[in-house]
């Protein structure tokens, strides 16, 4: 699977013009995505080997617990399922992903 989203990665039609947000925006606060819809430059951040250390484990037990997730739901008595799309792949933020239009106002300001 993940071979084949990264040899194949699922095309999102967004449109011009559009502000777009991710999953990873639900926890940032107003401002930030004030500043995000108006397109501000994000500040240099300077990621030091550790923290970029931090981020390879963090994503490899991430990968190793949906691992996990797909093999217990085949256990006797499992009292779970995964959820699945069409093609029956893990329903999953990579083979989830689209676009919505949606309208809010931050501040004030029509989006």
């Amino acid at each position: 699977m993940e071979l084949r989203n990264l040899t194949n990665p699922k095309r999102i039609n967004f449109e011009r013009g559009l502000v777009t947000f991710s999953p990873s925006s639900a926890s940032k606060c107003e401002r930030e995505l004030f500043y995000k819809a108006l397109k501000v430059d994000k500040d240099e951040q300077e990621m030091f080997p550790y923290q970029k250390r931090w981020v390879r484990n963090g994503s490899a037990i991430h990968g190793a617990v949906q691992k996990d997730l797909i093999y217990a739901e085949r256990m006797d008595g499992a009292k779970f399922t995964v959820d699945r799309m069409p093609d029956k792949t893990p329903a999953w933020e990579q083979n989830l992903k689209g676009v919505s239009k949606l309208s809010i106002t931050v501040f004030n300001y029509k989006f």
